[in-house]
């Protein structure tokens, strides 16, 4: 990844350098128009790795996953009378699926969740079978 950010450094100094000139009126790029481009793209390609660091996860990790069902929770349209949010346990397997890397991962979201008392269950009485539901708890 760090690769892929750094590859065009040295294409951004060429073209910030070519800027800086232009705007002087200059048909030529000097040294110190190279240096001062070099170093702004450098310092922009390590702050946009940092960041990337800091706020990008792999989707397929078990936070990436808690946050995924705890936005699908918050975003959902169904309600039960109390106001709560929810959605259908199947639902949630249904949609976690692009996110699995393995079998387990959505119980074991699921699990931390409850236990952080993020979410909580109940079972939804339907005009056949129960189905079991998952209720958002933070709001």
């Amino acid at each position: 990844m760090k690769q892929n950010i750094f590859a065009r450094v040295a294409e951004m100094t060429v073209r910030l350098a070519s800027i800086v000139a232009f705007g002087r009126g200059s048909l030529v790029v000097e040294v110190p128009d190279m240096e001062w481009a070099r170093a702004l793209a450098m310092r922009s390609a390590q702050d946009l790795h940092e960041g990337v660091l800091k706020h990008m996860e792999d989707p397929k990790t078990h936070n990436a996953m808690c946050e995924e069902i705890l936005r699908m929770l918050r975003t959902s349209d169904e309600r039960l009378p109390d106001g709560s949010r929810f959605l259908s346990l199947r639902d949630i397997n249904r949609k976690c699926r692009k996110y699995k890397a393995k079998g387990g991962d959505v119980d074991a979201a699921l699990k931390q969740l409850s236990q952080e008392e993020r979410i909580g269950w109940d079972t939804r009485a339907t005009a056949g079978r129960s189905s079991a539901i998952c209720k958002l708890l933070e709001e």
